[in-house]
């Protein structure tokens, strides 16, 4: 997995996806992942990831399982 980027502004455009989700979309074909355990199960799962939103003490907490 590539080093982490750190986001300094909502408005940065590398969070696009994340801007906005309220509710399930099935027309979307992708899973979003929000508490922990769920990620954890994710990462060490067969399901391709496309990325992460983590904030730097989860990304320390969570970084053996990302790496």
């Amino acid at each position: 997995m590539p080093a982490p980027i750190t986001i300094e502004s909502p408005d940065d455009p590398r969070i696009d996806d994340y801007r906005g989700l309220k509710g399930r979309d099935e027309s979307k074909e992708y899973l979003i992942a929000e508490t922990e355990l769920v990620v954890r199960r994710l990462l060490t799962s067969h399901y391709p990831m496309r990325s992460l939103l983590l904030s730097p003490r989860r990304y320390e907490r969570m970084q053996k399982v990302i790496d």
